[in-house]
């Protein structure tokens, strides 16, 4: 009889334990800044020439666009990712130096993809903090800023490095990135 009192309360406990997790609203919550991200500009704190045509811009889209920017996004469609799938991670691919190549247009810019991990606030917008998840691959850019404009626009300060042909020097710079979450096709 004390049995099958024990495992009828139990049963009880365990039913009461599913139904609370079920009913847990926190955990059916999705974040708005969920989604895809396209890169619309990425500007320099100091002009630069980074194509090699004798021009200096602090327009890095401008800049890059006939080295990288054309092809690349028939390759991969976003350029900023924030996925929920495990905790809140945002998978970034920006374009920078990856060899120090004396020879101009050969090879020198490409895409570094570091991923971050997010510590949202209770309203899911907003970001408290951030840290790179360590890789097997370095990255030539550091991440010290992130901003929300609006729910659809994400602004990052980084730091990197880049190569100016007219002074043949590199520079270590600081960098703005503004990205547009791109539409959801049903």
């Amino acid at each position: 009889m004390k049995d099958l009192k024990f495992n009828q309360l139990l049963a009880v406990l365990i039913i009461i334990s599913t139904l609370l997790s079920c009913s847990n609203e926190e955990n059916n919550l999705t974040s708005p800044l969920v989604g895809e991200y396209e890169l619309i500009e990425y500007k320099s704190e100091t002009e630069l020439d980074l194509n090699a045509d004798g021009i200096k811009s602090d327009d890095i889209l401008d800049e890059l666009a006939e080295l990288y920017f054309e092809d690349h996004n028939d390759i991969i469609p976003y350029d900023l990712s924030i996925s929920d799938y495990y905790n809140i991670r945002m998978h970034l691919r920006l374009p920078g130096l990856l060899s120090l190549d004396d020879i101009p247009n050969r090879n020198t810019y490409g895409n570094s993809f570091p991923v971050y991990q997010l510590n949202l606030n209770e309203d899911l917008v907003t970001v408290s903090d951030f840290k790179l998840i360590p890789s097997e691959i370095s990255y030539p850019s550091e991440l010290h800023e992130m901003t929300f404009i609006e729910p659809n626009i994400i602004q990052l300060i980084s730091k990197q490095t880049f190569r100016c042909y007219v002074d043949d020097e590199d520079r270590r710079i600081n960098t703005t990135a503004t990205y547009r979450k791109l539409e959801q096709e049903e």
